[in-house]
C-alpha cells in the first residue's frame, strides 16, 4: 500500500476537491473511504483518508497506482499544503483472528 500525509491550512479544502468523500466533516482520529477523482470527475483510484488532526490527513492508496496518485494529488493542491510519500517508510500489520 501506499501512505501519504498531507497538511496544511487548507489540506481539507484542497482535498474535498479532489476526493469523492466530503474530508471537511471527519473529525479527528476517524477515517473515510473514497475515490480519488481524475480532472473529468471519474475514478483514478480508492483510498482511505484519515485526519490525525485539524490539518493533517494520512491517506492510503494502492501500491500499484501510488507513484501516480502522489503526481496527482501534488499537482492538485494549494501551495500551503503539503504531502509527503510515506510508503518507503511505514509498514501494515495484518491481524488474522483464528476461529475455531
Amino acid at each position: 500500500m501506499g501512505e501519504f500525509l498531507i497538511a496544511g491550512p487548507n489540506a481539507a479544502q484542497d482535498l474535498d476537491k479532489i476526493l469523492s468523500c466530503p474530508v471537511a466533516l471527519i473529525k479527528s482520529g476517524q477515517c473515510r473511504y473514497g475515490f480519488i477523482c481524475n480532472q473529468n470527475g471519474g475514478v483514478q483510484d480508492d483510498q482511505i483518508v484519515y485526519r490525525l488532526e485539524e490539518n493533517i490527513f494520512f491517506m492510503v492508496v494502492n501500491a500499484s497506482t501510488q507513484d501516480n496518485d502522489f503526481e496527482w494529488i501534488k499537482s492538485n493542491i494549494s501551495p500551503r499544503t503539503s504531502i509527503k510519500n510515506l510508503s518507503r517508510k511505514t509498514g501494515k500489520l495484518i491481524f488474522r483472528a483464528l476461529c475455531l
